[in-house]
């Protein structure tokens, strides 16, 4: 693999990994989902 390939990829990866933690974060869309799903099975 090259440099440029190896930065490439690790860029990427960095950037996933950005997303994924906005999305478990306390305000994120998964924890949002999540309190969703407990009102609904709660009902």
């Amino acid at each position: 693999m090259s440099t440029d390939e190896g930065n490439k990829m690790r860029k990427k990866l960095q950037h996933l990994q950005g997303l994924a933690l906005d999305v478990v974060q306390s305000s994120g869309s998964s924890t949002k989902n999540f309190e969703t799903l407990l009102e609904v099975v709660a009902k």
